[in-house]
C-alpha cells in the first residue's frame, strides 16, 4: 500500500487541473494496461478539453501529431506518477496500473456528489486540512 506524500499542497504540480486526477482514475478503472489506460487517458482528455483551448476547435477524427502524442504521454506520466505519489493509484509488475482504495473512493465521490466533493477530497487526501473556495 502507498503512503500519501507529506508534501506541502505548494509541491502539488500547479499546472495540473484536479479533472487530470479524475480523467487518469477513470482510464486505470476501465484498464489496467499501461498502454489501455493511456489510450483512455488521451479519450478522456480530448473530450473534457483539458489543456486546450475552450475556443479552439478540436477534431477528434484528425490522428495526433508525434509532438502532440508526446505531450499528451508527457501529462500522462506526470499525471500519474503524482497520483502513485499520493496513493491514488499503484503501479504492478507487468506493466499494470490499479486503483488504490482511495483511488475508488474518490471516483465514487465524483460520480455521487459531483467535482468540487471530488476536488475536496484531492485536498483532503494531499494532505490540506482546510480548503476554502470564495465565490464571486
Amino acid at each position: 500500500m502507498t503512503v500519501p506524500s507529506t508534501k506541502p499542497l505548494s509541491a502539488v504540480k500547479k499546472f495540473y487541473f484536479l479533472e487530470y486526477f479524475y480523467i487518469l482514475l477513470r482510464s486505470v478503472e476501465r484498464h489496467q494496461a499501461y498502454e489501455d489506460a493511456f489510450g483512455t487517458f488521451r479519450v478522456l482528455k480530448q473530450k473534457h478539453r483539458l489543456g486546450e483551448s475552450k475556443f479552439k476547435k478540436l477534431s477528434q477524427d484528425k490522428p495526433l501529431t508525434e509532438k502532440e502524442e508526446q505531450r499528451y504521454r508527457y501529462t500522462f506520466r506526470q499525471v500519474m506518477s503524482e497520483s502513485q505519489e499520493y496513493g491514488f493509484i499503484e503501479a504492478k509488475p507487468g506493466n499494470l496500473l490499479t486503483l488504490t482504495p482511495v483511488g475508488y473512493q474518490l471516483l465514487k465521490k465524483y460520480e455521487n456528489e459531483g467535482s468540487l466533493a471530488f476536488n475536496r477530497m484531492v485536498f483532503k487526501n494531499l494532505g490540506v486540512c482546510r480548503l476554502t473556495l470564495h465565490i464571486m
